[in-house]
């Protein structure tokens, strides 16, 4: 069962700000009637009496003191501070997770979006520069709100890009598209 010890606290530490401040009294009045003895005998004696006091007024203050500081490592012991957050890496001021997976995106945007001027020369040149202008400039303004997003580095990456795709008003089937050359093999189900 713990014992609540706030009253006995609050009424010790009253009671060392008492004692202080009577002993500050006493101090003050024995140094004034030092000063003002008459003869060396009283002058002597008030003095001594002065130390006295003046010495557990110190010793009063110092019990005050310890108080107070083992009051205040109590509570930081109660709460302590969180710990430090770990430094992040940053790339350009940017936390570099984000960095990383804006370029993982950026990568395949450019192929979507800019391929298409890649063609062979007997293939209509039917690619319009403006409007893949104007889809990288959508794309990149989508690209700078999704990276604020608290999941954009854990985010399914495929799923990121299909959305960049759909606006910068891109077929994201494109990506899967290969040249006869460029194929997969088909796998034979008695291949296993």
């Amino acid at each position: 069962m713990a014992i609540d010890t706030t009253d006995a606290d609050d009424r010790h530490s009253q009671m060392l700000k008492q004692l202080a401040a009577m002993t500050f009294t006493l101090a003050r009045d024995l140094s004034n009637r030092a000063l003002e003895a008459e003869n060396d005998d009283d002058a002597v004696k008030l003095a001594a009496a002065f130390h006295q006091v003046s010495r557990g007024l110190r010793q009063t203050l110092a019990l005050e003191m310890k108080v107070i500081r083992f009051k205040a490592e109590l509570a930081r012991a109660a709460n302590p501070p969180p710990p430090p957050k770990p430094r992040e890496e940053t790339i350009g001021g940017i936390p570099a997770a984000i960095w990383r997976r804006k370029e993982e995106i950026g990568q395949v945007m450019d192929r979507v979006i800019w391929g298409e001027a890649e063609r062979d020369e007997d293939e209509p040149d039917d690619f319009d520069e403006e409007s893949a202008g104007r889809a990288y400039n959508t794309y990149g303004l989508w690209l700078q709100e999704a990276a604020k997003r608290p999941d954009f580095t854990t985010a399914d990456l495929d799923d990121l890009i299909i959305e960049a795709c759909q606006v910068a008003g891109k077929d994201p089937r494109e990506l899967y598209i290969f040249d006869d050359d460029e194929a997969p093999e088909p796998v034979s189900p008695d291949s296993s």
